[in-house]
């Protein structure tokens, strides 16, 4: 198996009076092939913050963002991977890349 990963990351962070912000994005392109099958991934990770700040010992923050992941290598591949004596696992070679946002108060 032939596997290729890069990652490209920025961000903007400031403050304007009581707030502060950061906002970044994130590109990642993950590339495998194995004999016949070939997988090219992008996937996207934009995240964004901003707080505000009542005083020294109070404040208020909220965070958003998406991330993508691929499975391991193992599970894309046909390879089967034995578990116990009566059970294997064996890799999906269509598997798609999976979503997770996340909407955090602090």
């Amino acid at each position: 198996m032939h596997s290729r990963s890069m990652y490209l990351f920025g961000e903007l962070a400031g403050k304007w009076r009581k707030f502060r912000y950061t906002a970044g994005l994130g590109v990642s392109n993950e590339s495998y092939s194995q004999g016949a099958h070939r997988f090219n991934f992008r996937l996207f990770r934009p995240k964004a913050t901003i707080g505000y700040t009542f005083s020294k010992a109070w404040n208020l923050r909220y965070n958003f963002e998406i991330s993508q992941h691929i499975s391991q290598v193992a599970m894309i591949s046909n390879t089967r991977i034995r578990s116990n004596s009566m059970e294997w696992t064996v890799g999906n070679p269509d598997i798609e890349p999976s979503n997770k946002i996340t909407n955090e108060w602090r």
